[in-house]
């Protein structure tokens, strides 16, 4: 699997700017909780803090737009100085980020987005399976057809990065409706680590664009029973994919 040497986001230069405008909502809102309510956290945040919380969640919203590639030294410095921040709360960031698995160290220094190795990203599936399967009991066919549409009336995916960005949603509205606050944040999290992943089976799975428009097609009969098998269908084509490398 390779990712473009900018990262998708650098090969999609005209809308960068447009995407990091809208990465603090539309971005992270598709995996991550989202940026916290700054006023509220605390009484009286100190401005030290402030800055903290805005360095992580702009460098997650450059991770989520496709900004960075995986196995390539995370240059400090420019990002720093484009943001206009010190390193300090920027490492303190990208430690932040190791904690939840989508960082690691560089080999040869430094830090760099981290790229599973495919036994883990087979295994992430299979477990990401388990927990978008779970919802299909508790979901009646109104509902999740309602749930489907809301989604499809969105624009569709043109790039590797928003196809990625959409499954998330996806997944993530789905174990949304468990009601179940433990299995929403490990579905957010599953959806940030398999982020790259999903972006690089672009190139491995032609037909992906296809395959997420016919996951959210409601007219079929038995909508359940139907959505259930492509469901299944999606994440073993990834699992055996990964299995065979």
């Amino acid at each position: 699997m390779s990712f473009p040497a900018g990262g998708y986001a650098g090969q999609l230069h005209e809308r960068r700017s447009h995407r990091h405008s809208r990465s603090l909502g539309a971005v992270l809102g598709c995996c991550a909780e989202g940026p916290p309510d700054l006023k509220g956290r605390l009484r009286d945040p100190s401005p030290a803090w402030r800055t903290q919380e805005r360095v992580y969640w702009t460098l997650k919203a450059d991770y989520l737009a496709g900004a960075l590639v995986p196995g390539v030294r995370f240059d400090l410095q420019a990002f720093a100085d484009r943001h206009r921040v010190s390193r300090t709360p920027l490492r303190e960031a990208v430690f932040r980020l190791m904690g939840e698995r989508l960082f690691e160290r560089h080999p040869d220094g430094g830090f760099m987005v981290l790229s599973p190795q495919p036994a883990v990203l087979a295994d992430l599936y299979t477990w990401n399976a388990l927990l978008v399967l779970e919802p299909m009991r508790h979901i009646d066919a109104e509902k999740l057809a309602k749930l489907l549409r809301s989604l499809g009336d969105a624009p569709a995916p043109d790039n590797p990065v928003d196809l990625a960005l959409q499954i998330s949603r996806l997944f993530l509205m789905l174990v949304s409706e468990i009601g179940n606050q433990s299995a929403i944040d490990t579905m957010r999290n599953l959806n940030e680590r398999l982020h790259y992943a999903r972006i690089g089976e672009c190139d491995s799975l032609p037909d992906a664009f296809k395959e997420h428009k016919l996951l959210l097609t409601t007219d079929v009969r038995d909508l359940q029973r139907v959505f259930r098998r492509r469901l299944e269908s999606y994440h073993q084509r990834r699992i055996f994919l990964y299995l065979r490398q």
